[in-house]
C-alpha cells in the first residue's frame, strides 16, 4: 500500500520496470460523494441534512463539491501518472479517438466523469483547432439504462434475474440477518424515528434495501462534512457492516450473479489487451460501486481498505488496469486507487488476480488473465447465456413502468 499527496508531481507508476512498454491504460472508478436518494425522509423521518444539500446546491443523489473533488484528484492522477510523467506522453493534449470515456446514465456518474475530465485535460490541452486551444469538450459516452450492459447489466439485460435473485436470497436470510443484527436495528430505529421492521422483507421497499440508504446517508455526511445525526457515530460501524453484507449476499451470493453484474465489462477489457495497438490507450468508465465489486469477485482480488469491511469502497475509488509489453509478452497488472476521507490524499493498493484454481499474480501474463475469463465463460457461462434476450423483453412488457426499478 501506498499514500501520497494528490498534488504531488511525480508519480511513480505501480508494477512497471524500466524496460516495459505501456500499451494501454482502463480505469473503472465510482462515482464521487452524493447526496442521499431522495427517499431517505420515508425511511428515516429524523434525516436533518437535506436542507444544507439544498444550501449547497445539490440535489438528491448528484455529487456533492467533494464528490466532484474525488473524481478530479482522479483525473488529476491518472493525468500525471500517464500522461506527463508516463509513456502515453503523447496524449497529453486531448484526442477524442483515443480516449474512451463512458458514464453509466446515471447522472452522478455523469458529473463524475465531467469532473475527471476537466482535470485529466485542463484548460489548454484541448483540440489543436479549438478557442485558444481551451477546453473546449471531453466527450462523455452514455447508453440508455435498460441496454447498458457494459456499465449496469445488473440493471440492463439482466434486470429480470437481479430481481429474481435477490428475491430469493431475501427471503431466506433477511430474517436471520435482523434477528443477528437486532441492537443495531433498534438503534437506528430510534435515530431515525421509524420502525423499520414493518417494511417488506424483499423489493427495493425492503427493510435492509433502507438501512443501505441510511447507511449511505450518514457516509455522504461525514465526507461532505455535515453534522451526523445524534446517536449516528456509535452505530456507524455495526449498521455499515449489515449494509454491506446485504450488498454481497443479495448480489453476488451466486456465480450467475457475479458473471452478469460484471456484464460486458470483462469482454471490452480482454478485447483491448488483446490488439496489437489499441485504438483507444486511455479508457476511463464511470460507475457504480457494485460494478466495481462485481470485477472484485470476478478477479479474485480481494483487497482491504482500512476503516472498511474487506471488499468495500470508498465513493471516488478507481480500479486502475496497466497493460504492458515487455520483449513482446503483453502483461497486466491493476491497482485500486482511492481518496482518503479528508480528500486530501490518495491511496494505491496493488491488487492480485486469482483464478480461482490456486494461481495467482500481480503482473500477469494477459494469457492468465484471459483464462479467468475463460473459466467463467466454461463453469457459468457468458452473461447473454444466463439472461436471454426474450427473458428480457417479456419482463420488459409485463412490467411497463420497470424503470422504477431502477
Amino acid at each position: 500500500m501506498r499514500t501520497s499527496s494528490s498534488s504531488a508531481v511525480l508519480i511513480l507508476l505501480l508494477c512497471t520496470v524500466a524496460t516495459a512498454r505501456l500499451v494501454s491504460v482502463s480505469a473503472l472508478v465510482r462515482h464521487g460523494n452524493r447526496a442521499p436518494n431522495k427517499g431517505i425522509l420515508e425511511v428515516c423521518p429524523n434525516y436533518p441534512n437535506l436542507q444544507r444539500y439544498a444550501k449547497d446546491h445539490v440535489a438528491p443523489q448528484m455529487l456533492t463539491p467533494h464528490g466532484m473533488g474525488q473524481l478530479a484528484a482522479f483525473g488529476e492522477y491518472v493525468r500525471h501518472s500517464y500522461l506527463i510523467n508516463g509513456q502515453l506522453a503523447d496524449m497529453k493534449d486531448y484526442v477524442p479517438t483515443k480516449v474512451n470515456s463512458q458514464a453509466a446514465v446515471d447522472l452522478r456518474c455523469i458529473q463524475s466523469c465531467a469532473a475527471a475530465g476537466s482535470a485529466l485535460y485542463p484548460a489548454g490541452t484541448g483540440p489543436q483547432k479549438a478557442p485558444a486551444r481551451g477546453h473546449a469538450y471531453y466527450a462523455i459516452q452514455s447508453n440508455q439504462k435498460s441496454h447498458d450492459n457494459l456499465l449496469g447489466c445488473r440493471k440492463a439485460r439482466c434486470l429480470p434475474n437481479l430481481v429474481k435473485d435477490t428475491a430469493a436470497w431475501e427471503t431466506r436470510h433477511v430474517p436471520m440477518m435482523l434477528a443477528k443484527y437486532e441492537p443495531t436495528m433498534r438503534a437506528i430505529q430510534r435515530m431515525c424515528g421509524k420502525d423499520l421492521t414493518t417494511l417488506p422483507v424483499t423489493g427495493l421497499g425492503g427493510v435492509l434495501e433502507a438501512v443501505k440508504t441510511i447507511n449511505d446517508a450518514l457516509h455522504f455526511d461525514a465526507m461532505a462534512g455535515y453534522p451526523l445525526m445524534q446517536g449516528a457515530g456509535d452505530i456507524m460501524p455495526s449498521m455499515n457492516d449489515l449494509a454491506f453484507e446485504y450488498i454481497k449476499g443479495s448480489v453476488y451470493s451466486l456465480e450467475e450473479q457475479i458473471v452478469y453484474v460484471a456484464g460486458e465489462l470483462p469482454g471490452l477489457l480482454h478485447h483491448t489487451w488483446g490488439q496489437k495497438e489499441p485504438k483507444t490507450p486511455l479508457t476511463i468508465l464511470c460507475a457504480h460501486r457494485e460494478l466495481l465489486y462485481g470485477l472484485n469477485y470476478y478477479y479474485g482480488f480481494n483487497w482491504a481498505v482500512p476503516g472498511l469491511a474487506v471488499g468495500q469502497v470508498h465513493p471516488g475509488t478507481a480500479i486502475i488496469f496497466e497493460e504492458h509489453e515487455d520483449s513482446g509478452e503483453r502483461t497486466v497488472n491493476a491497482h485500486l486507487w482511492y481518496p482518503d476521507v479528508d480528500g486530501g490524499h490518495y491511496t494505491t493498493i496493488p491488487l492480485q488476480f486469482n483464478d480461482g484454481a490456486g494461481h495467482s499474480c500481480t503482473r500477469c501474463p494477459v494469457s492468465f488473465v484471459h483464462g479467468i475469463q475463460k473459466a467463467w465463460e466454461a463453469t457459468v457461462g457468458k452473461y447473454t447465456k444466463i439472461c436471454p434476450k426474450e427473458e428480457e423483453e417479456h419482463w420488459a412488457r409485463s412490467h411497463p413502468h420497470f424503470d422504477e426499478w431502477l
